[in-house]
């Protein structure tokens, strides 16, 4: 049996602590990293949610050949700081209407507190080649079996704490009067 000297012992136990020691180190690097990107980032949670006069996710009318479609966002930030500078796309996306021309309703900038819920209304216009496309439009808005206008937008964002970064929301719906459903969240 090999003896080891006390020095020799001492030196084991040195660097076995040092090994130890470091991988605490990292772990405490990799943790307060992570930890930092949970706490330092703002995130938006959008959903459409029903109009409290009408008891529908989506209002329209018709003016000539144009009609107007408006809906109520719920936006909560579950982050853990503010989302500053909040604001709308130019106009949504709207894959069924490439043709025609769409107007969008603008919005100043917003700030949402961590978790605070704010609604927003929000909507857009569609101008019809004719008045007699606009009124089929809605004869068909009002069938309970019209499954109703798919449409994406972005909502852009900052945080508190970088102001130089821009985060990017992407929300798709598809809604009609009755029924609101979530096809994209990014």
């Amino acid at each position: 049996m090999k003896r080891y000297s006390k020095e020799n012992i001492l030196q084991l136990i040195s660097i076995c602590i040092a090994i130890v020691a470091l991988g605490v180190s990292i772990n405490v690097a990799i943790d307060n990293k992570k930890s930092k990107e949970i706490i330092n980032k703002p995130e938006l949670v959008i959903r459409p949610v029903k109009f409290e006069d009408t008891d529908t996710y989506l209002k329209c009318s018709r003016n000539g050949r144009t009609v107007s479609f408006e809906y109520n966002l719920q936006i909560k930030n579950k982050g853990n700081i503010a989302a500053k500078n909040i604001t709308f796309p130019e106009k949504p996306y709207l894959p069924e209407f490439e043709k025609e021309k769409v107007i969008y309703n603008e919005h100043r900038s917003i700030t949402i507190e961590q978790w605070e819920t704010v609604f927003a209304v929000s909507g857009f216009e569609i101008q019809f080649a004719s008045r007699n496309k606009a009124m089929k439009i809605m004869q068909l808005i009002d069938d309970p079996s019209w499954p109703g206008i798919t449409f994406s937008i972005e909502v852009k964002y900052k945080s508190d704490l970088e102001a130089d970064v821009q985060y990017i929301k992407k929300v798709g719906f598809q809604i009609s009067k009755e029924d609101a459903l979530l096809l994209i969240n990014e």
